[in-house]
């Protein structure tokens, strides 16, 4: 397995690093979208998902997203909607490379991972298929504190007013709040063309199980390909489960076509 690392040259100029096979030519990909306060390092979960895919004569992507890893950047000025621009841009470039394969790309979101990962492939016929791990769909996302809807009304005068208000102790404009509840997936989740996979831990809290399972129901309910599995006893991530998780994956990316026969 090689690793190619690269830097976009526009937007937020997102680093990222390409986990290919040793061999040339077009491959297919795997792009890897983190979660929040996360970055594009491969912990031994991804790095077990790399060496399959490479195994396959497929590759695995990952990059940081805006406020994360090496790309940097103030987090309080993140939205879920600029995380979508840099997937959409990293995507692009992607696709350009002579070391992908252009039809056979896939997204595997984790966490706040899967909201650009939905919102994007919602907008763009692009992607071949979409993983979504510990799904957020909806509008929760600091479960503790009520979610950002709460946040928002609870501090409404002083956004309106040009302040912040704080998500995980980072402080937010109101342009946070507005692009998280007008644009959060479970809008859109119909939409996606493509097959989705939403794979949830049953040890995980409750508003990830749960949005994992109402996506797979909204998309039932459009008649859109979907599957929903929960692993007995997975945590968020399913970082304890990482054989299931990894099989699991690899399941259905062949069976949504991303490896050649």
């Amino acid at each position: 397995m090689r690793s190619l690392e690269f830097r976009l040259e526009g937007g937020d100029r997102n680093f990222g690093t390409a986990w290919l096979p040793a061999s040339g030519g077009a491959h297919p990909l795997a792009i890897y979208c983190h979660g929040w306060g996360d970055s594009r390092a491969l912990g031994d979960v991804q790095r077990d998902l790399a060496e399959r895919l490479v195994a396959r004569n497929a590759g695995l992507l990952t990059f940081d997203f805006f406020g994360a890893g090496d790309t940097g950047g103030d987090f309080s000025g993140m939205t879920y909607g600029r995380w979508t621009r840099n997937l959409v841009e990293v995507y692009a470039w992607t696709a350009a490379q002579a070391w992908a394969d252009p039809r056979r790309l896939a997204c595997i979101g984790f966490s706040s991972g899967t909201t650009a990962a939905l919102r994007f492939a919602a907008a763009s016929p692009g992607p071949l298929c979409v993983v979504s791990i510990a799904t957020c769909l909806g509008h929760f996302i600091n479960m503790a504190d009520g979610g950002p809807a709460r946040t928002l009304l609870a501090n409404l005068d002083a956004l309106s007013a040009g302040g912040t208000a704080p998500v995980f102790s980072t402080p937010f404009p109101l342009d946070f709040y507005r692009d998280f509840l007008k644009e959060a997936p479970v809008h859109t989740v119909q939409d996606v063309p493509c097959p989705v996979l939403f794979l949830e831990g049953g040890a995980d809290n409750p508003y990830r199980r749960s949005d994992g399972r109402l996506g797979h129901l909204i998309r039932q309910r459009h008649g859109r390909p979907s599957m929903h599995h929960e692993v007995e006893g997975g945590d968020h991530g399913l970082f304890n489960k990482g054989e299931e998780r990894n099989g699991r994956v690899m399941a259905f990316l062949q069976d949504s076509g991303l490896f050649k026969v």
